[in-house]
């Protein structure tokens, strides 16, 4: 039996919890379990079904249990904050954490809805790996937790920056070029240049979200810590993407989000039937908007198979801290087949108004936000 010893330290605030998410925070292993299948499929873009069961295991007859056993070994590194924390209150944090953040009309602010771990504590992870599993599936393993800590994170809104994480030690872990951890701007970059290098080569939308000749990785260095990454990211996605502000027109405002507002307020006030879909609505489904004016409700969302289904952002954003007090910014885009070819989208007002709308894989808004982004912050495309 192969065993990989991994330490975590949590850079950014994580929400992760189980059955008792309004009362407690931990972590979980199979939460951390899900989040490796992710990326197996996203390293691996044609994927070997039998592969992935015999690694990961399946619920289906005769697939049974994953080639591999996870614990948590150590979370004594880790500290806590209970639910109502208005830490983000007057902080553009929020934007990103929304759900897990609400504003709370009572108290006037922003608080957290569910506990969280705070960043900076650090936990174990031992992988103890079964002589099922070939070489090939072993390195395969490596591959998916080298890409979670390099290009994801765990736990509720990690795809926007919560969650990050990196390792701080590690033994065992070694797969092809993938052998020093990185301390450096500069080997944090080879080592994601090693980890693509080792991406089967594919062209055109996937099926799911993996890599592709469309994804990209930038990468953006920063000073300060990682809660002063996080609050840049949050003002320059506001900067661009929302079409007012409390002072009124949004002047940096880019033209998607212009005409989506049009497009919506012709939709709210008229018979005009959409022709497509938002531009917004490409960030993730379900989307909505909310007129004050007269209170009433927009709401866009797929369902798949006659059910109400999900649509997650293309985008996934991390923060990774250095020991000199430097971070940087990384935005790992990886676009896909937007929805199903057996799914539906639906357009509705306040419940009652509903429409369907063609499908479509414009991913213009994102690409454009992307793009602002990096030219922000200046970063490097890798």
């Amino acid at each position: 039996m192969i065993k990989i010893d991994v330490t975590f330290k949590v850079v950014t605030p994580m929400f992760m919890a189980g059955a008792l998410q309004s009362s407690k925070a931990e972590i979980r292993a199979p939460s951390i379990k899900g989040v490796l299948r992710f990326w197996y499929r996203a390293l691996n873009p044609k994927y070997d079904p039998g592969e992935e069961v015999r690694i990961f295991g399946g619920s289906k007859d005769k697939e049974g249990q994953a080639g591999f056993l996870l614990k948590i070994t150590n979370t004594q590194g880790l500290a806590y904050q209970a639910k109502g924390d208005e830490r983000w209150s007057k902080n553009p944090i929020c934007y990103l954490g929304y759900g897990a953040i609400t504003y709370n009309k009572n108290n006037k602010k922003f608080l957290t809805e569910r506990p969280y771990i705070k960043e900076g504590g650090t936990f174990d992870v031992s992988f103890l790996i079964k002589d099922t599993l070939k070489k090939d599936e072993v390195n395969q393993l490596k591959k998916a937790i080298w890409g979670m800590t390099l290009l994801g994170g765990l736990g509720a809104k990690s795809r926007k920056g919560f969650g990050s994480i990196q390792i701080e030690k590690a033994n065992g872990l070694e797969v092809g070029r993938l052998k020093k951890l990185p301390a450096t701007y500069k080997e944090l970059k080879e080592s994601i240049r090693h980890l693509l290098e080792s991406i089967p080569k594919n062209s055109g939308l996937p099926k799911y979200t993996a890599w592709s000749d469309k994804a990209r990785c930038y990468i953006i260095p920063q000073d300060g810590k990682p809660l002063d990454a996080l609050e840049w990211l949050a003002s320059i996605i506001l900067k661009y993407r929302v079409n007012r502000s409390k002072k009124g027109q949004n002047p940096n405002a880019l033209q998607f989000a212009k005409g989506d507002k049009k497009l919506i307020l012709d939709f709210k006030n008229s018979e005009k039937k959409l022709t497509h879909l938002p531009k917004r609505a490409y960030f993730g489904l379900p989307h909505n908007y909310f007129f004050s004016s007269d209170k009433s409700k927009v709401d866009i969302y797929p369902t798949i198979d006659g059910k109400p289904g999900r649509r997650a952002s293309p985008v996934l954003f991390k923060i990774y801290e250095f020991e000199t007090k430097k971070t940087c910014t990384l935005a790992t885009y990886l676009p896909a087949k937007f929805l199903p070819d057996t799914a539906k989208l639906w357009i509705s007002l306040n419940g009652k108004k509903t429409e369907e709308i063609p499908k479509s894989d414009d991913f213009s808004a994102v690409e454009m936000l992307l793009d602002k982004i990096s030219e922000e912050g200046k970063g490097v495309l890798i």
